[in-house]
C-alpha cells in the first residue's frame, strides 16, 4: 500500500504516513506522538466539527472549532480509568469557519500542541458509564493560513 510506503521529510525529520496523518479514532494516538516528539513537525488531524464557537476579546473576538470527541478508551493505568482526546481549532478570522458547519468533515493540517499542565479528570458521563473517571487529553492549533483547514464534506454527503 503506498501509504505504507510513503515517508514525509519535514526539516530533515523523516516521518512515516501513519505518524502525520490521523482519523478520529486516533486522536489519543496522535496526542501521545505530539507529546513524545522532540523535533514539532505539521500533524493532519480529520474530523467531525462538533461546534464553532466566538469568544468576544476587547479588541478582537477569537473563534475556535471543535472537533467531535470519539469515544473513551481504557487507560493504561486501568480498566475503569477512560481517556478521550478533545480537539480545538483557534483562529481570529471568522470568514476562515464561515463555511463550515456542525457535523461537517474537515481536515486541518500544522503543528499541533498537547494540553499544558495537569490533565482534567472528571467522572464518567453518559455513553462513557464503563469508566469511573475520564482523562481529557487536549490537542489545538492556532489557524496562520486559511489553506490549514479544509472542508473534506458534508455529514449529509457521506451517508
Amino acid at each position: 500500500m503506498l501509504t505504507e510506503r510513503l515517508e514525509l521529510v519535514f526539516n530533515g525529520t523523516s516521518v512515516s504516513w501513519n505518524d502525520f496523518y490521523y482519523e478520529e479514532e486516533r486522536f489519543l494516538a496522535a496526542y501521545r506522538w505530539i507529546c513524545q516528539t522532540t523535533v514539532s513537525f505539521p500533524v493532519a488531524l480529520v474530523g467531525h466539527v462538533s461546534a464553532i464557537q466566538t469568544i468576544p476579546r476587547k479588541d478582537r473576538s477569537l473563534y475556535v472549532l471543535k472537533f467531535e470527541r470519539p469515544s473513551a478508551t481504557p487507560c493504561v493505568r486501568g480498566t475503569n480509568v477512560g481517556e478521550l482526546t478533545q480537539v480545538e481549532v483557534w483562529t481570529s478570522r471568522l470568514e476562515w469557519l464561515r463555511t463550515l458547519g456542525e457535523g461537517d468533515k474537515v481536515l486541518v493540517f500544522g503543528h499541533w500542541r498537547p494540553s499544558i499542565g495537569v490533565t482534567h479528570t472528571r467522572l464518567h458521563r453518559s455513553g462513557d458509564t464503563a469508566f469511573r473517571k475520564i482523562l481529557e487529553r487536549r490537542m489545538s492549533i492556532w489557524l496562520y493560513a486559511k489553506t490549514q483547514i479544509s472542508k473534506i464534506c458534508g455529514r449529509a454527503a457521506e451517508a
